[in-house]
């Protein structure tokens, strides 16, 4: 949401541009992962997409600008003298998609069967979550590893002790 490059154009394949670009991408994505989750079994397939296009295409790109970009109102102390810092997305991605999830889930409502039609707690029936637990977590577990390694943004150069202590 800032001036320049606009669906990668004039990115530079020649420096960093791609890495950064791809970069974003996945906290774009993770920021999208906070608010499905929070949907699940709440809202429809088309309901899913609708949001991950809106937040990834509108809210997410203007919320990183305001608080990572070199002129961002938020990061260089521009409101009243305070400066916002943020590592590795826990503001930033965290903070948005929460945000944004709490808004989903109030308008939304509880999960179909968790009330009964007098609006009495209603027990959802039990399941083993192991197995969808072990599935699920697996790739996010080998991820974190380079992704908050990659998030010191200096792995190459000497740097590498710096990303491997992240």
């Amino acid at each position: 949401m800032g001036t320049t490059n606009f669906f990668e154009e004039g990115l530079n394949v020649a420096t960093t541009d791609w890495a950064g670009f791809f970069f974003q991408w996945t906290f774009a994505s993770a920021t999208c992962t906070i608010v499905s989750g929070a949907g699940a079994e709440r809202y429809s397939f088309q309901g899913c997409l609708i949001s991950a296009v809106m937040l990834s295409a509108v809210v997410y790109p203007m919320a990183v600008h305001w608080c990572w970009s070199s002129d961002a109102w938020l990061a260089n102390g521009a409101h009243n003298d305070i400066a916002f810092f943020d590592f590795a997305g826990s503001g930033v991605v965290h903070v948005t998609g929460d945000s944004i999830a709490s808004m989903l889930i109030n308008v939304i409502g509880a999960r179909a069967g968790r009330f009964n039609e007098k609006g009495e707690d209603q027990s959802l029936s039990p399941h083993n979550v192991l197995p969808a637990c072990c599935c699920g977590n697996s790739p996010p577990d080998h991820g974190w590893f380079g992704f908050n390694g990659g998030s010191v943004l200096a792995a190459s150069g000497g740097n590498s002790a710096l990303a491997g202590r992240v």
